[in-house]
């Protein structure tokens, strides 16, 4: 026991000190791809979801040039066309983003709400190139209503 002591202890930090650590929000995990943007990229698939909102947030690090994509592909019957949601439509997720809003292109280069997604099960696609994901989730924007939340 060093009661009062200054020497420092084993990990170097002096006897009755405070130590502030931080950590990103959902950052006790991630998965991810050491591949840089040149070489195979890493993929993962997720289990069939029910998508619930009107976006898709990411919290993921991109480094040393690499990017995050995603595709959404909807299961079940009655499907609406989620063509324009492909990885192919995703634009890229770079840096160090904690709630972004993933986008997807249509061919004329307009945007695609994914609103019209909401209420059907659905399973995500990402490919990474030197990236982590740490989460991601279905949210509504902050302002949204509760009719806007809660479709009839």
């Amino acid at each position: 026991e060093r009661e009062g002591s200054t020497q420092p202890n084993s990990d170097g930090v002096p006897d009755g000190s405070f130590v502030r650590l931080t950590m990103r929000r959902d950052g006790f995990s991630s998965i991810g791809s050491v591949s840089s943007k040149w070489t195979k990229p890493g993929t993962f698939t997720t289990s069939p979801l029910v998508f619930e909102g009107t976006r898709l947030l990411l919290n993921a690090q991109a480094s040393n040039g690499g990017e995050v994509r995603a595709g959404i592909e909807v299961l079940g019957g009655r499907q609406p066309d989620a063509t324009n949601f492909g990885l192919d439509r995703s634009v890229a997720l770079q840096g160090d983003q904690h709630s972004h809003e993933m986008a997807w292109m249509t061919a004329n280069g307009s945007s695609t709400d994914i609103a019209m997604l909401s209420g059907h099960v659905v399973r995500l696609h990402f490919v990474l190139r030197s990236a982590q994901i740490f989460s991601f989730r279905f949210d509504y924007p902050p302002a949204a209503s509760v009719a806007e939340r809660h479709p009839p």
